[in-house]
């Protein structure tokens, strides 16, 4: 499974789907947002965001067979923030809202929720972690 790190594909997101410039020292949280949608792949997603202003991105998108990059590690992808849901009392979302914010994290979606799927995250969280050295929150 090392080896689907080492084959990380890298396909550049519009330039209006992200933000500018940041240190590696601004990045300590990882999000990470499970899509569920059938028949989605990370290749898909990558060339949907290059191809169409949405003004949002991910770095990452995974799925069983691949993992491709879509912002570089030192970009800011615009995936966090926003407005903060109103149901979040409910839910228990949101304890984090203005905490992880699009300038500190990298954001990773999940495109099926497969065996493989998983193995590959979890082999990028652990990169992530030796690269960059900082803590997991997860909500």
């Amino acid at each position: 499974m090392s080896d689907i790190l080492d084959s990380v594909r890298y396909i550049p997101c519009h330039p209006s789907n992200h933000g500018g410039a940041r240190t590696a020292e601004d990045i300590r949280y990882l999000v990470y947002h499970y899509t569920g949608n059938d028949g989605d792949h990370d290749t898909n997603n990558a060339i949907y965001y290059r191809d169409n202003v949405i003004s949002t991105s991910a770095h990452y998108f995974v799925d069983d067979d691949s993992i491709t990059r879509s912002v570089d590690d030192l970009t800011i992808a615009w995936a966090v923030g926003g407005t903060k849901w109103s149901d979040c009392g409910v839910t228990g979302g949101g304890s984090l809202y203005g905490v992880v914010t699009n300038k500190n994290s990298i954001s990773i979606d999940i495109q099926k929720s497969y065996h493989t799927t998983l193995i590959a995250f979890f082999c990028l969280i652990f990169f992530f972690k030796l690269k960059f050295f900082f803590y997991f929150h997860t909500t």
